[in-house]
């Protein structure tokens, strides 16, 4: 699967963000405010961790069952609290 990211959490609006795997691996590192990612290759049925860059804790996890040979587009968003 292809997944590409974009930050529009203004809760986090003057933080980027990074994209880290199960395996803890970072995928997207420092993705800014109102930024897209290009694409990222991810096995089907990855889980995704979001987290605010330099932080442990992430802000949000996907929980969606990425397929093969499909491409997604997946936005952070929240004004208050990401979502």
């Amino acid at each position: 699967a292809r997944v590409r990211f974009i930050h529009f959490s203004y809760a986090n609006q003057n933080s980027s963000i990074t994209i880290r795997n199960n395996n803890d691996v970072a995928l997207i590192s420092n993705l800014g405010f109102k930024t897209a990612s290009n694409y990222i290759e991810v096995e089907p049925g990855s889980t995704l961790n979001i987290f605010v860059s330099g932080v442990t804790n992430p802000i949000l996890t996907t929980n969606y069952n990425f397929l093969a040979n499909k491409n997604y587009t997946l936005f952070v968003s929240g004004s208050t609290t990401p979502t």
